[in-house]
């Protein structure tokens, strides 16, 4: 007779996947403490959430690790990179107000898609340099392709990320809820939710066997 509880059953590989999840949640947090390494913190969950469904014997502690190792340089150089261009976003924005010359609605339009572009290859960066093993001048290339190519699955995954947000801000009982939930596993499955689409995306970029 089929048994709910079985340790192949469905309620077993629930609570396996909500432990794995809470696991790489609480990796994340650890290693994306300081804001410098929050790219490689990236990669590795990636790393990790892009080959769970295929890889679920692997010990997950050492999976992050491994992939936290793998792209550890190129991750951090990218993440170093970004954070630069963010804080030139954003002081352009900061001082937009008292921007006195002409065409203030073409600098203004300018500024948001420049700041929507660079929110949406910061989404994709660090799975892709999960995924591909690439040079970064090719990564960055690449992943500007796939969100021309893909921009529909693209707007898609930055909705699912930034969601949650905006349900933390409508009032604090949902903040605290929040916070509490990506103490936990929130990272990990907003990842989880991303990876499967990522996947849909980037397998149409992985060469097929003859």
């Amino acid at each position: 007779m089929f048994n709910l509880f079985e340790m192949d059953g469905p309620f077993y590989r629930s609570m396996q996947k909500i432990a794995d999840l809470m696991i790489v949640n609480f990796l994340f947090i650890l290693s994306a403490v300081p804001i410098i390494t929050l790219g490689a913190a990236l990669s590795a969950l990636y790393g990790v959430l892009l080959n769970y469904d295929t890889n679920r014997e692997d010990n997950i502690f050492l999976s992050y690790i491994r992939a936290l190792k793998q792209n550890w340089k190129q991750s951090t150089v990218m993440n170093l990179l970004i954070l630069l261009l963010s804080g030139i976003l954003i002081t352009n924005i900061a001082l937009y107000p008292s921007y006195q010359g002409g065409f203030k609605l073409l600098v203004i339009s300018s500024l948001v898609i420049a700041s929507v572009i660079l929110f949406l290859f910061f989404i994709l960066i660090y799975p892709y340099l999960a995924k591909f093993h690439d040079s970064m001048k090719n990564a960055s290339k690449n992943v500007l392709k796939i969100i021309i190519d893909n921009i529909f699955q693209t707007l898609s995954i930055a909705l699912i990320t930034i969601a949650p947000i905006g349900i933390m801000l409508v009032s604090a009982e949902l903040l605290l809820f929040g916070l509490y939930l990506f103490l936990f596993i929130g990272f990990s499955l907003v990842g989880y939710i991303n990876s499967r689409l990522l996947n849909k995306i980037f397998n149409k970029y992985v060469r097929q066997p003859y």
